[in-house]
């Protein structure tokens, strides 16, 4: 499994507001992100998608993660781990995405009830153990810099075994 990330200068305009507005959690190397989708081992993405309106499963003929406008990052799950986000998936599919909680996540006009992208992938993965940090509200480049923490930890403990 992969995290996929958008980045947001290759995006909409939307994109490019999603950017400024989490400035703040902007990773240092990488391009500012935008969006966030889970990349399952079979070609199939999932997220909160503020163009869909919704929750969705999407294929490869739909997301192009080669094209150069992604960062794609190694998320080392188990079969039960992935199974587990898999199922979560599923049962949230259709689910309204959170267009406020995008540009004012860290305000109180923001829908506790409602999820956009990077929370969602969050959440998924911290309900799995992946990841062991309490985040609240998540934006995509806060989880960038999660999942490129995570990725160094486990290279170091390979190094050093």
């Amino acid at each position: 499994m992969h995290g996929l990330f958008y980045i947001a200068k290759e995006g909409s305009w939307v994109s490019k507001l999603i950017a400024f507005v989490t400035k703040r959690d902007k990773v240092k190397g990488y391009p500012a992100v935008s969006h966030y989708e889970h990349m399952f081992d079979d070609d199939t993405f999932y997220s909160a998608s503020e163009q869909d309106g919704c929750t969705r499963f999407k294929s490869g003929k739909d997301i192009h993660p080669e094209s150069g406008k992604w960062i794609k990052v190694p998320i080392a799950l188990t079969k039960d781990q992935k199974r587990e986000v898999l199922g979560k998936c599923m049962l949230e599919e259709g689910a309204k995405y959170d267009f406020l909680g995008t540009l004012f996540w860290h305000t109180p006009f923001e829908n506790p009830s409602k999820d956009f992208c990077s929370e969602q992938g969050f959440r998924h993965l911290y309900e799995v153990d992946y990841l062991k940090t309490i985040s609240g509200k998540c934006s995509p480049n806060k989880l960038l810099g999660m999942l490129i923490h995570k990725q160094e930890e486990i290279l170091k403990e390979k190094r050093s075994t």
